[in-house]
């Protein structure tokens, strides 16, 4: 019988794979070539593949297997757009209620970003940046949107590879982290929300024009 701590840890370290670049988006997922990368038999690596399917970076399909979901520069930019939206829409909701200690608590994480730009981690980089902006919303009180949020953030999560290489473009976005943050702290909540639109929709419009000028 497999763990559930076995399953999580196979999980978790398909989905840091995929996040990282090292299967790449549309690429085969082979159950012996995954067995051999994690010491583990086939029935982990298959659960696996069923949780990463749940959160959409991973798309089984019938006789042919899996492979990391795959999308398209329009689609890359109908999610993000949706995505700035309603992220806005959060932004907008959480403001009022930010307090000095959750000032503190959002400076680190930026902080912590800003730090990982001498020796760049593609998975840490993604957990601080979802962790930063989730904390953020999570004060508004809306739950849902917060849930809805953070499963379309795992959606395209693998697509952040994809303009790593360009650092002054990661700069940019850390920068926009630190602006998010000192609006909120004065309660600016209607530029707050507007700067977080802002930095989502940019970033997947330079996601989607990479997919559309390799």
């Amino acid at each position: 019988m497999i763990t559930k701590t076995i399953k999580s840890a196979v999980a978790q370290l398909l989905r840091d794979d995929i996040i990282r670049g090292t299967f790449r988006p549309g690429e085969r997922l082979r159950l012996e070539t995954l067995t051999e990368r994690y010491g583990v038999s086939m029935t982990p690596i298959r659960e696996a593949m069923t949780t990463l399917q749940s959160e959409g970076i991973v798309t089984i399909l019938p006789h042919k297997g899996a492979q990391v979901t795959e999308f398209s520069p329009r689609e890359i930019r109908e999610l993000f757009e949706m995505r700035a939206t309603l992220e806005r829409l959060a932004t907008l909701r959480a403001v009022p209620f930010v307090k000095k200690r959750d000032v503190q608590a959002l400076q680190k994480l930026v902080d912590q970003m800003n730090e990982l730009h001498r020796h760049f981690d593609m998975v840490e980089y993604s957990r601080l940046n979802l962790s930063f902006h989730l904390s953020l919303y999570g004060l508004s009180g809306y739950h849902h949107l917060q849930k809805t949020i953070e499963a379309e953030s795992y959606r395209v999560m693998h697509y952040m590879h994809t303009f790593t290489d360009v650092m002054p473009f990661m700069k940019d976005q850390d920068v926009d982290h630190q602006t998010i943050l000192n609006l909120a702290a004065r309660h600016q909540a209607e530029e707050a929300a507007d700067k977080v639109h802002q930095h989502v929709l940019v970033k997947g419009m330079a996601i989607a024009n990479q997919l559309a000028n390799p």
